[in-house]
């Protein structure tokens, strides 16, 4: 389980990278990412997100890694977690017109979440983050990289 300023993430149990996320009392059905093939494509070409989908991405390290919206079809919110909990940096309602545009956090994170645009207004991101149990799959794959 872990959690984002009041907001819990179900995950660790669901073999094919799924988790569920509870934002100030709202659901969000997360697909976890940690391979690079999933980190690269990302959320690109997807038709769209519903008001309670989202994507976790689980990066081996911290960086300040970049989100561009190529082949994105609608706009989202990009969040980016570092390594202690923290939510670095918060794009909001951003469109596919963007792109090539890349962007990045000021400071390293090791976990981006996207959501779908707006999804993020009035939720309280910046208290911090839990993040002790990443989904096994991306856990195990920490140890193979």
């Amino acid at each position: 389980m872990f959690a984002l300023a009041g907001a819990q993430f179900n995950a660790g149990a669901d073999e094919d990278g799924k988790a569920t996320l509870y934002l100030d009392q709202r659901s969000f059905q997360v697909e976890v990412v940690c391979r690079k093939k999933e980190l690269v494509q990302g959320l690109s070409g997807h038709p769209g997100l519903a008001a309670d989908e989202g994507m976790l991405f689980v990066f081996q390290h911290s960086d300040r890694h970049g989100i561009w919206m190529k082949d994105m079809r609608f706009p989202i919110d990009i969040l980016w977690i570092d390594r202690y909990g923290s939510v670095v940096h918060v794009e909001r309602e951003v469109s596919p017109a963007t792109f090539p545009k890349a962007f990045r956090p000021e400071r390293p994170a090791r976990y981006v979440l996207e959501v779908a645009a707006g999804a993020s207004k009035g939720v309280r991101l910046h208290t911090g983050i839990r993040l002790s149990d990443v989904p096994m799959r991306c856990r195990s794959l920490d140890r193979q990289r």
